[in-house]
């Protein structure tokens, strides 16, 4: 993952900020993603590796923004709305003292995601393609959350350049 973003992110600020994110082991990182986790339990940490990372991007975005336009710093309950999934969204996600259960967050991503089994196993037979390492959820789901991620980055770098010679008012 780290040497992809390193080769093919074509927003250097949004590269960097990635890279620097992956070395320094933020979001525990280092803990969570290593040699000897099973493949399972790695997959689901990578997922939520980075649904965390995805959620700190938007935070730090959202400062960045309120700082160009003028306005007060984000306080803790702005930062709680630019988090996904929304308490709307997943009620169960959130406990009650603004933190994440977690096992009810990759649920979550699970769901939004991918497809259930029935519907994917369904696809694959009829492509002929009936290989049980194909079906694989967390690899689908961390697929997924690359490409979301990805996505993110080069849209807010696209943004940011659009706006770069705008007058602020």
């Amino acid at each position: 993952l780290r040497d992809y973003i390193e080769q093919f992110f074509a927003c250097e600020e949004c590269r960097l900020n990635f890279l620097k994110m992956y070395d320094d082991c933020q979001f525990e990182r280092c803990n969570r993603l290593h040699d000897g986790t099973d493949g399972e339990q790695e997959f689901e940490q990578l997922a939520l590796w980075l649904w965390e990372v995805h959620n700190d991007v938007n935070i730090r975005l959202l400062r960045e923004d309120r700082e160009e336009k003028g306005l007060p710093e984000l306080r803790y309950e702005g930062e709680q709305e630019a988090r996904f999934p929304s308490r709307d969204d997943c009620p169960l996600c959130w406990h009650d003292d603004g933190g994440w259960n977690e096992d009810v967050v990759y649920r979550f991503l699970e769901y939004s995601y991918w497809p259930s089994r029935d519907v994917l196993e369904t696809h694959f037979q009829h492509n002929t393609l009936q290989s049980e390492e194909s079906t694989s959820h967390p690899k689908f789901l961390s697929i997924s959350l690359i490409i979301l991620v990805v996505y993110i980055y080069l849209r807010t770098c696209k943004n940011k350049r659009r706006n770069k010679g705008r007058k602020k008012w």
